[in-house]
């Protein structure tokens, strides 16, 4: 088999090593093209519009089918906006991954495509921009949602996504405003080798975790339940989505793999329907599924 060479700055793919060299000399590309939408130290998300840099987006997409089997974008980018993650040096931005979204979607897909490119692979990028994918869809006021069909890889990393941003939401309905959030020194903090270590102090929440984005009242008040040691709370699926931006069938979906949708109070596959989760039961899913605090720092976001 031969080698394919590649630029690292543009995507520009080359058949032999004395192009790629005169190329490399040529190519004076030191970030994606397009603006910042996202910036914490080195780390930043670059918004690409297909329309606007064709060509780059086309080989930057047929770069990245190296390693994706399931979708296919190649020459058709001017529909799509792209998302490139990048880690940056004195010298230039190195793009880590990227993902793809539709501009006009009608089914609120806010993600096509993503990649990590193999060496930053395991890093937590991943998870990183499919959170931006959520913030925008956040932004727009639609509950999004990945295009389907997901691969078994990625089935597995947005359940373990919207997992931990369900808990994360979830943990928030047992706190009582004007009590000693988690961060407290008076509370008990769940502690994991490989998890989770106590939840953001509360003024640090996401942004708009509470519905209607209230952080005054109590927007849980009556829907608490406290028996013995434990704690319950009811909740619905559209509470949920109001807060996440997540889908409910998407919600619905996360629950179930993690054993909390067993307790619906009514059967059917209203959105309204309440369930009822325990704050131990709760805490079973975090050790578990080892839930970290949210990557994404939304006061680093530049929309």
């Amino acid at each position: 088999a031969g080698t394919l060479w590649v630029c690292d700055r543009c995507f520009k793919y080359m058949k032999n090593a004395s192009s790629h060299e005169h190329h490399f000399k040529t190519c004076h590309l030191s970030h994606p093209p397009g603006r910042k939408v996202y910036q914490k130290g080195a780390l930043t998300i670059w918004e690409v519009d297909g329309a606007l840099s064709k060509l780059f987006c086309q080989n930057l997409s047929l770069f990245g089918k190296l390693f994706i089997d399931v979708k296919e974008i190649y020459f058709d980018v001017e529909p799509f906006m792209f998302y490139l993650l990048t880690d940056g040096d004195p010298k230039r931005d190195h793009v880590l991954g990227f993902f793809s979204k539709e501009k006009v979607s009608y089914d609120n897909n806010n993600l096509a495509c993503i990649i990590t490119f193999p060496p930053y692979q395991k890093r937590g990028y991943g998870m990183l921009m499919i959170e931006f994918s959520y913030e925008l869809s956040r932004r727009d006021g639609v509950f999004g949602s990945p295009e389907r069909p997901l691969s078994e890889s990625g089935v597995r990393t947005y359940l373990a996504f919207w997992i931990s941003m369900l808990v994360r939401h979830m943990r928030l309905a047992f706190e009582v405003p004007g009590s000693p959030t988690r961060s407290g020194t008076n509370i008990r903090r769940w502690k994991n080798t490989k998890g989770w270590d106590g939840e953001l102090p509360r003024t640090r929440a996401r942004a708009g975790a509470l519905p209607n984005g209230s952080h005054q009242e109590d927007p849980f008040a009556g829907r608490r339940t406290i028996s013995g040691l434990d704690v319950s709370v009811k909740i619905s699926l559209q509470d949920l989505a109001q807060a996440t931006y997540i889908r409910p069938e998407d919600i619905a979906m996360a629950l179930n793999e993690c054993s909390l949708l067993k307790r619906q109070r009514t059967m059917g596959t209203d959105s309204h329907a309440e369930i009822i989760i325990s704050q131990r039961d709760l805490e079973r899913v975090a050790e578990t599924y080892h839930v970290k605090p949210q990557f994404l720092h939304l006061d680093h976001v530049m929309l």
